[in-house]
């Protein structure tokens, strides 16, 4: 019943959402966290599945989970806190912690700092909007100071460098595929990750179509890891159901 009860918080519609919030948070250079920050707002993601965004682990369990202690991980909860990138409250005798999406911490919170002068709210509002200049950016074709595509990695295809070459530098690009290679991380999927060369290539098309018609609204690389996973899950299924990995049905 307190399942039904936690439902009226969530702060995200799936999984997949979630993920994109966590990682933008991750990825921005301008949020003053640490390795503690991390890994706890990683375990926090973790465990905010079953309601998206809303978790109910102690204090006590956060910190032997995480190997710290006690008093290191109500630290790092006030630092999350403070950058509006999670919030926490009771409900009944429950102790809750919600993972804020980047809508909620950068309107919701920011009548808040515009009163008060909360300097982190305002990072985290300014950290948002620096995101989205740099999507507008890439998307104006703004070329960055970067090395063309062609000098990326050896670890990155060639396919996906053909690809995205047009429209992003070789750091860019192996970002990118740095991403995709976590959301297949996280998939499990049945065959190596050079098997869905089709698949990958398909869905960075996609993403560049997006971003090319202003509809990334977070990071990018938040947002290419977050579409990856829905994809490679999706497929996922796909193999468990029927036997039948996507690679051996287009060859």
């Amino acid at each position: 019943m307190f399942i039904a009860k936690l439902k009226e918080y969530a702060t995200h519609t799936d999984v997949a959402e979630l993920n994109t919030t966590i990682y933008a948070a991750l990825d921005d250079p301008t949020l003053p966290l640490n390795a503690t920050d991390h890994a706890l707002l990683r375990l926090l993601g973790g465990h905010s599945c079953r309601v998206p965004g809303v978790s109910w682990l102690r204090v006590d369990t956060m910190a032997r989970l995480l190997e710290k202690s006690e008093r290191t991980v109500r630290r790092s909860l006030k630092r999350l806190v403070d950058l509006a990138i999670i919030e926490r409250f009771k409900v009944g005798r429950l102790a809750v912690v919600r993972i804020l999406s980047a809508k909620m911490s950068t309107t919701e919170n920011a009548e808040t700092s515009d009163t008060t002068g909360d300097s982190s709210v305002i990072l985290r509002k300014e950290a948002h909007l620096n995101s989205e200049a740099q999507n507008t950016e890439l998307s104006n074709n703004v070329a960055p100071k970067d090395l063309p595509a062609d000098y990326a990695p050896d670890y990155v295809p060639g396919s996906v460098i053909k690809t995205l070459s047009p429209f992003f530098g070789a750091e860019q690009v192996a970002e990118i595929y740095n991403r995709v290679r976590l959301a297949y991380d996280r998939s499990l999927l049945a065959l190596p990750l050079e098997a869905y060369d089709t698949l990958i290539c398909r869905t960075l098309k996609t993403v560049v179509y997006s971003l090319k018609r202003g509809r990334i609204k977070g990071g990018l690389y938040a947002y290419v890891y977050g579409a990856f996973c829905n994809v490679l899950t999706a497929e996922k299924r796909r193999e468990v159901r029927g036997g039948q990995p996507f690679a051996e049905w287009i060859s």
